[in-house]
């Protein structure tokens, strides 16, 4: 099984190739640049893996959410790759490669131990998605107002003995707002970034079920970008 694995939604572009169990991955923070750099990155890894474009099984990206910009630059190029090559494709979004990351970085994690990616929307939200002890979603990511997102937080965590972990770079937002120290705030874990291999793998050992022929964008929100009233130019007949 050989996977191609894109993530360019947030503050880092990556790439991974899964190859009969070992992972090839280069990870690399930017704001910008992540269109320039995919293919590179992408040639580069191929060469150390040793694979070839039609040795290719599957194409895994992230879908989102993240930046308008990094999101469409991710799903465009595994569409092309992927109707390229004929392969089939995987998405998953960012907050559960995030989740996935964040799990090898904790130790004891128990059965009743939640994670709760917070990641900064701007614009006053936050992007927000939780998951159980092995990565699997417990609720769909949303983008909610930090107020909104602790009352959430605060139903799902509110029944029973439950130890809650709070990842990302929103966790100080939400502590600001006033969400508890009952909740676990790690701090070498405020600054995560989706990497590509962690993708890799879960795509490598998800289920034929779970593919698909084509991925879709997952934007929580409308563009900052909007039209410029009084600009637009009359449409000849």
């Amino acid at each position: 099984m050989n996977v191609l694995a894109i993530d360019t939604t947030l503050g880092a572009c990556s790439a991974a190739i899964y190859n009969a169990g070992e992972v090839y991955s280069i990870c690399e923070l930017m704001e910008r640049g992540h269109a320039e750099r995919l293919m590179p990155m992408i040639a580069q890894l191929r060469a150390q893996a040793a694979v070839e474009f039609s040795q290719i099984d599957r194409i895994a990206v992230t879908r989102g959410p993240g930046t308008f910009t990094g999101v469409r630059i991710g799903i465009a190029a595994a569409r092309g790759l992927a109707l390229g090559l004929g392969c089939q494709m995987f998405q998953a979004t960012s907050l559960q490669i995030l989740a996935l990351k964040a799990i090898e970085s904790l130790d004891d994690l128990s059965p009743n131990t939640t994670l709760t990616i917070a990641m900064d929307a701007r614009r006053g939200e936050v992007y927000l998605q939780s998951f159980d002890n092995q990565g699997t979603a417990i609720n769909d990511a949303a983008a909610l107002t930090p107020g909104d997102a602790i009352d959430s937080i605060r139903k799902r965590t509110s029944m029973g003995e439950m130890t809650n972990i709070v990842i990302g770079s929103a966790m100080d937002i939400l502590k600001d707002a006033g969400l508890g120290e009952d909740h676990k705030f790690p701090a070498n874990l405020k600054d995560i970034q989706p990497d590509a291999k962690d993708l890799a793998r879960l795509a490598a050992n998800a289920p034929a079920a779970l593919m698909m022929e084509h991925v879709s964008p997952l934007y929580l929100r409308a563009p900052d970008a909007k039209p410029q009233t009084g600009k637009s130019v009359l449409r000849a007949v």
